[in-house]
């Protein structure tokens, strides 16, 4: 025990948070004649103890002498209590007031076959929140003898219940409930509930009560409902007047829908006038059509029988559907299915586009054969649909350039670009296309560029930028195994590179130079600035003689903290000299037209000799 009878009056007067775990020899928790003394207890935590039976244990009551307690409780958590049988060992016929309670949370407690008396559940009416997750209750509330009793959860918002395999309903026989605060229904798991609700005036199957038996107007708040219909169970059973019951109800998600349960689950949703969003998912359906002009999106997921999703009558008359997302459904082959053979093919296309794309954040190219060969060509972006922030283009022997210019202006979330084992890819981005203006907000998120095992790579993009910013949020670019990339950018492009941070160049057997000027600039002095270059690496480049040519070029990297080049056996200096000076100069790897500011870390290896420079400011 926890306390005996003998606790001293006045005893834990500021006491307000009682938690209790892995008491394994515990029976109860809170016995009838601490109750007086335990004025401020607000919270109470029971966790993993294995021969709790009871957590109030309120027999007997004649330590209370008649007068009534109101505590100020607000917070009760109950887990893995295998023995627990009941919360509440008593009806507390107004002794006992448990009215502030706001939360319960009451979790894996097999032995649990219901959870409050009668008088406990009338007494809750500051209750907001409820969950109850795989336990062995029957009901939730317990019966009592006499009047039919009504029962209203007056700030319950939040009504969660899980995988308790053995509730059928909230009470056993004839009784009625209100949920005037109710916006959040969550049931999953339930097998044997098979009618959800009801009207207290319908007849009742005798063999099969509803979990919940209402009065009029018994939801009318009620925004979310998700249940698991477990292929049986009846959403509404009766007669249904339109809109006295779920009139606020704006997001339905159902699991395990079957064709069995099908036709009545339909005049149930045909009959929600604000419903904006209907997920199906884990179901096995042949065809879910039905009249949804009202809602907003839809979501299907995991229905492995679904072969179409609509025919084009009701497709037509889809006309508030903003978002459509179909996912796990191997059967699906029609979205729209066209027995007539004489859907518009831009709808087609468009519905096509929005199944590929709505909601998608990440995506490997290979993965959709159907999209390679629309890439280029046949894709007519629809930038509301893009979201995606990391595409992989891998594997895809058609392509000569990876993001057609059209695709452009629908990327705007893309951070990571990786492009590889495309045989043969010859340039990474198509500019021509763009205007002017397009131009400067080319990919303004792409923060990291990943080109490997490209081995006609000729250029990253064919068209020089003149405005600026361009690719403003590049920090991070990777070049390996592109063997026949000359060199990496012109100065132009070098400009677009501001806020680079990381640059890997490796084993790319063709590049004779990093920068490359363009032609008729060679008497132009040019400065090539990377101001936030900070760490670059020159690896297995056999043909590389320097960054740069040209003695009238200068390079600046002020942030750089860390150079490392080896096994480039041609490479003699950063800026490449002509070939009269390098006859009468012996090659220096930094000259003056090199500009490194902050303290580096250089790590040389040339392939003929090596040689580390340790620390050093340049």
């Amino acid at each position: 025990m926890i306390w005996d009878n003998k606790v001293a009056a006045d005893s834990f007067p500021k006491l307000k948070t009682l938690c209790v775990v892995d008491c394994n020899k515990l029976v109860s928790v809170v016995r009838s004649f601490i109750l007086r003394w335990l004025l401020s207890l607000e919270r109470l935590d029971a966790r993993r103890c294995n021969s709790l039976e009871v957590v109030f244990e309120l027999q007997p009551l004649n330590h209370l002498d008649g007068h009534p307690i109101a505590l100020p409780f607000e917070e009760l958590m109950i887990s893995r209590l295998p023995k627990l049988k009941c919360i509440w060992d008593k009806e507390l016929h107004c002794q006992i007031k448990f009215q502030c309670l706001r939360s319960i949370s009451v979790s894996r407690c097999d032995s649990l076959t219901y959870l409050f008396p009668a008088s406990v559940a009338r007494d809750l009416i500051r209750l907001e929140e409820l969950e109850i997750d795989e336990c062995g209750i029957a009901k939730i509330i317990k019966n009592e003898e006499g009047l039919v009793p009504r029962f209203v959860f007056p700030m319950l918002t939040s009504l969660k219940l899980k995988y308790l395999r053995e509730l059928k309903c909230l009470y056993v026989g004839t009784h009625t409930s209100q949920w005037p605060a109710l916006k959040t229904l969550n049931m999953r798991g339930c097998d044997k509930v098979e009618i959800l609700v009801s009207h207290s005036v319908n007849e009742m199957p005798l063999d099969k009560p509803p979990f919940f038996l209402i009065e009029k107007g018994g939801f009318p708040s009620l925004q979310e409902l998700e249940l698991d219909l477990s292929e049986w169970m009846e959403i509404w059973h009766g007669h249904f007047h339109h809109g006295e019951f779920f009139c606020k109800l704006s997001l339905l998600k159902l699991h395990h829908l079957s064709q069995e349960s099908l036709i009545s689950t339909c005049h149930f949703v045909e009959s929600l006038t604000n419903l904006k969003e209907l997920v199906v998912c884990e179901s096995y359906l042949e065809d879910p059509s039905s009249n949804e002009e009202a809602i907003e999106g839809t979501n299907v997921s995991h229905c492995d029988g679904l072969s179409k999703m609509f025919t084009p009558t009701i497709a037509e008359n889809l006309v508030a559907l903003t978002k459509l997302k179909i996912s796990n459904c191997r059967m699906l082959t029609e979205v729209i299915n066209d027995e007539k053979g004489n859907l518009n093919i831009t709808i087609q296309n468009m519905f096509e586009e929005m199944v590929s794309f709505a909601g998608v954040k990440k995506m490997l190219l290979f993965e959709f054969p159907k999209l390679i060969g629309k890439w280029h060509n046949e894709l007519n972006p629809i930038k509301s649909y893009w979201q995606l922030e990391s595409l992989v283009v891998d594997k895809c022997p058609s392509f000569v350039n990876d993001i057609p210019s059209k695709l452009m202006h629908v990327l705007e979330n893309l951070s990571f670009l990786q492009v590889r084992d495309c045989e043969l890819l010859e340039e990474i981005f198509d500019l021509e296309g763009l205007g002017a203006m397009e131009s400067t907000r080319v990919l303004p998120r792409l923060q990291e560029l990943n080109l490997a095992n490209l081995q006609k790579l000729r250029q990253l993009w064919n068209k020089d930028l003149q405005e600026s910013p361009h690719f403003n949020s590049l920090g991070y670019l990777i070049l390996y195994n592109c063997s026949n990339l000359g060199h990496a950018f012109t100065p132009l492009m070098a400009r677009c590179l501001a806020n680079i941070e990381q640059m890997e160049i490796k084993e790319c057997g063709q590049m004779e130079r990093v920068i490359v000027e363009e032609e008729g600039q060679g008497s132009i002095v040019e400065k090539i600035t990377f101001p936030k270059l900070k760490w670059m690496k020159l690896k297995c480049l056999p043909n590389l003689t320097c960054l740069l040519l040209r003695k009238n070029h200068t390079l600046e990297c002020p942030k750089l903290e860390s150079l490392s080049i080896a096994h480039c056996p041609k490479m003699r200096s950063l800026i490449g000299q002509s070939q009269m000076e390098n006859d009468h100069n012996n090659p220096s790897l930094f000259t003056p037209h090199v500009n490194l500011l902050s303290k580096c870390i250089f790590g040389i290896s040339l392939g003929t000799y090596s040689r580390s420079i340790g620390q050093c400011t340049v």
